[in-house]
């Protein structure tokens, strides 16, 4: 257990370089949010679980009393992480609290903030897709009592939303096509595999499932075009391609598509094959392909982050679920 304990002093100490027992940083991604989560984790694995909960729930009291300092709508750094991550505390069994009281007046502004505001960002980290599945979360919940009419309002976002999202990619895919062809960036192909994902996880609600079935075959046919591309072509966006098909294979299991799973094995075999001139992997990258029992080297970063810390407990924890934070289930 003394390995452990030091392991999670370092996750309590350096986030990011961010000394968070005494930082201002309440944020899920990098601050005391994901701190909380952290050591709700670590009790699964800690001989003193009553020590790690009493940590876990003064970070998270201590959270709530500065939510007023999370001014964005954003979920990597805002309110809508913070949501996500209280339902999600719920529905792992960490806390018991009614979310749908709890939340109410949080469902209340981010609902006005959308239909008030422009979309000015579509990401996972900062934008419409990261209100999408904070509303995924909050409709899933096992929360109850007088949440019918909750679910309306709920429902009612994810499908603005989602139409919103469609505009978008189709209004991208016209201008390519008077461009005369598509360059696939990193952010682009991030963004391709954010929307897939969040559509799988929406699908089978049959929340706008026409709008939202037909936008999967879309990035669908636009994901055939980057698994094509030459392994010269893609080396400078490697992560986010393994990225990319890492969620094809989660399409492909939710789906039950034989034909996509057959082409993301062969990916990850071509992979395997040109591992030497992949230069490395980021610890969201090594993630996904220890899935696939692949090991290719890693970055070596100075600092523990949110993300390695949640990942450390996550042999043995029951709660893998964490990773949907970063889409990656």
């Amino acid at each position: 257990m003394a390995r452990m304990t030091g392991k999670l002093l370092l996750f309590k100490n350096q986030v990011k370089g961010v000394v968070i027992n005494t930082a201002e940083n309440y944020s899920l991604f990098d601050g005391r949010l994901g701190l909380c989560l952290i050591n709700y984790m670590s009790r699964q694995k800690d001989d003193d679980r009553l020590d790690s909960t009493t940590v876990a729930e003064e970070i998270l009291n201590d959270v709530i009393d500065n939510l007023s300092g999370m001014e964005t709508y954003t979920f990597s750094h805002g309110l809508l992480g913070f949501g996500w991550a209280i339902e999600w505390l719920h529905q792992n069994g960490f806390i018991e609290e009614n979310t749908n009281e709890f939340l109410e007046e949080l469902d209340d502004k981010i609902y006005q903030n959308i239909v008030n505001n422009e979309v000015t960002s579509y990401s996972l980290e900062t934008g419409l897709i990261g209100a999408l599945l904070y509303f995924y979360k909050r409709i899933t919940t096992k929360s109850r009592g007088g949440f019918f009419y909750r679910e309306v309002c709920l429902i009612e976002c994810g499908n603005l939303l989602i139409d919103s999202l469609a505009s978008y990619l189709r209004l991208k895919e016209q201008r390519n096509q008077q461009n005369l062809g598509e360059v696939y960036t990193s952010q682009k192909i991030r963004l391709l595999g954010q929307s897939l994902l969040i559509l799988v996880k929406f699908y089978p609600l049959k929340i706008n499932q026409e709008v939202v079935s037909k936008l999967i075959c879309e990035i669908l046919s636009k994901c055939k075009e980057i698994f094509k591309m030459d392994i010269s072509a893609r080396s400078l966006i490697i992560k986010d391609i393994i990225y990319l098909a890492h969620v094809c294979c989660i399409y492909a299991k939710n789906m039950n598509s034989t034909t996509w799973r057959n082409n993301i094995n062969v990916f990850f075999e071509e992979l395997q094959i040109h591992q030497n001139e992949v230069v490395y992997m980021d610890t969201e990258s090594q993630y996904i392909l220890s899935n696939y029992k692949l090991n290719l080297t890693r970055a070596k970063t100075q600092n523990l982050t949110v993300f390695e810390g949640l990942a450390y407990f996550d042999e043995i924890s029951a709660t893998k679920s964490w990773a949907e934070a970063w889409l990656l289930e």
